[in-house]
């Protein structure tokens, strides 16, 4: 079998306290099954209340020789001994989620406020946002949950008033970009969203409910199925060819004391990234990496590097030096 690479995890602590770690990225080196912690995130102006909230790091990106990592409501870019270099804020950018390169720009998923955001990191200017709205919810969906769907799209300058205000109707947790276009999706979405240069939005494939990471790849969709808790590869109608399931672990095992109601349940599945032609490399809770054979469904590794519940992964890239 081809040697497994490094990935790097980014992770959120749900409910930590006040002047505790409410969470960090790590280095996993997943042939040698090695963690190395490089941020250990501690915030005292963050927003305490309920779920993650401003709490942890979450998606990763890079560009040229910088590593760029998304918080609740900052961009930062790091050199590659994890020091700050630079930071961006925005109004928009609110419960910040996944991001992805497109050449010298970075796309950005801002959840709270149902957009996409771009910065050019050559300038470093904020330029253009997509809302990406969902009328037919007054809120995000819970896990099950079947909502109307009335999906609006539409372009706003983020460096003037008058933009979408916080909602979150979509929970829109996902970006990527490949071949000239944007593909987007989120949990309280039924389809992944493609839009090309003019800026339009077509339906790319149809994801089920309560859904992160949802990509293109193949001949259809990869996506954490966090409502089923698996890793499922599907066609563009919505059928699914392959289903991977999410380690779950021994109750006894975990580390659960004290925990208030928004805690993150052991097997939610946030993080996904690809490895070669056909492997699959998924995060869950607790500060779980399962590596899986995407042809066979076979499980290659799992690697944990705690087994407190609160540890939810969220980004999960390739380490690429």
């Amino acid at each position: 079998m081809e040697k497994l690479p490094t990935v790097l995890s980014t992770f959120v602590i749900r409910s930590a306290h006040q002047g505790s770690s409410h969470g960090g990225a790590c280095l996993i080196d997943l042939e040698n099954e090695i963690t190395t912690p490089v941020l250990d995130w501690n915030d005292q102006t963050i927003e305490w209340e309920g779920r993650g909230h401003g709490r942890g790091l979450r998606g990763i990106a890079f560009y040229q020789d910088t590593i760029v990592i998304a918080a609740y409501d900052d961009v930062f870019v790091f050199d590659q001994d994890f020091k700050i270099i630079n930071a961006y804020k925005n109004a928009y950018a609110r419960d910040l989620h996944e991001i992805c390169i497109n050449g010298d720009r970075l796309l950005v998923t801002a959840t709270a406020t149902d957009s996409v955001l771009e910065l050019d990191l050559k300038a470093g200017k904020w330029t253009r946002g997509w809302c990406i709205k969902n009328f037919g919810a007054k809120q995000r969906p819970r896990p099950g949950e079947m909502v109307s769907v009335d999906m609006k799209f539409g372009m706003f300058d983020p460096n003037r008033a008058g933009g979408p205000a916080e909602q979150d109707t979509t929970h829109l947790n996902m970006v990527s970009f490949s071949s000239n276009t944007m593909f987007v999706c989120g949990a309280g979405m039924q389809h992944v969203y493609a839009s090309t240069a003019d800026g339009q939005f077509t339906p790319y494939a149809r994801v089920p409910i309560w859904t992160h990471n949802a990509q293109p790849w193949r001949d259809g969709i990869l996506a954490n199925s966090t409502g089923t808790d698996t890793v499922i590869y599907q066609n563009h109608k919505g059928d699914t060819l392959r289903s991977y399931i999410v380690k779950r672990w021994d109750e006894s095992l975990l580390e659960q004391a004290d925990l208030p109601e928004d805690f993150a349940r052991q097997a939610f599945g946030r993080g996904l990234c690809l490895f070669g032609d056909n492997h699959i490399v998924a995060g869950s809770s607790p500060g779980t990496i399962s590596v899986y054979n995407a042809d066979s469904n076979e499980v290659l590794k799992v690697i944990n590097h705690t087994m407190d519940v609160r540890n939810a992964p969220h980004g999960l890239e390739l380490w690429p030096w």
